[in-house]
């Protein structure tokens, strides 16, 4: 999903392992290979070069044939019920020209966009100052 908009100069499979332990985890990985290449390592200590990358398209989001809709799917939740999609800000912007727009998710219906979480709270009439 990731190289669908990045196009990377080159990509590696992982030969960095964890000298104390066979199975590591991904953060593990990433902080290696970061040092790694902060420190001025080659890329060749990382791993093989990979020359070519499957693309996965049940992860990439649909445009249909009149490019007025986009079918996507929920990628992840956090634990405050925020969530992502697979449709990019430069998907999106393309296809909709600036419309409006409908987002439907199950039952639910959407038809902006926040930029922020406190966005969606009207503070005018959720505290209101009391006399007392």
């Amino acid at each position: 999903m990731i190289t669908s908009e990045i196009k990377p100069e080159e990509d590696r499979k992982s030969a960095i392992q964890n000298s104390h332990e066979k199975i590591y985890s991904t953060l593990d990985l990433f902080i290696k290979v970061a040092c790694h290449l902060g420190r001025g390592g080659s890329l060749d200590v990382i791993g093989k070069q990979i020359e070519s990358v499957k693309r996965i398209m049940e992860l990439q989001p649909q445009v249909n044939a009149e490019n007025n809709q986009i079918l996507g799917n929920i990628i992840y939740i956090d634990n405050f019920g925020n969530v992502i999609s697979n449709i990019s800000k430069s998907i999106f912007e393309a296809v909709g020209r600036g419309r409006n727009f409908e987002i439907l998710a199950k039952s639910e219906s959407f038809t902006k966009i926040h930029a922020k979480y406190n966005d969606m709270v009207d503070f005018s009439t959720s505290c209101r100052k009391t006399s007392g």
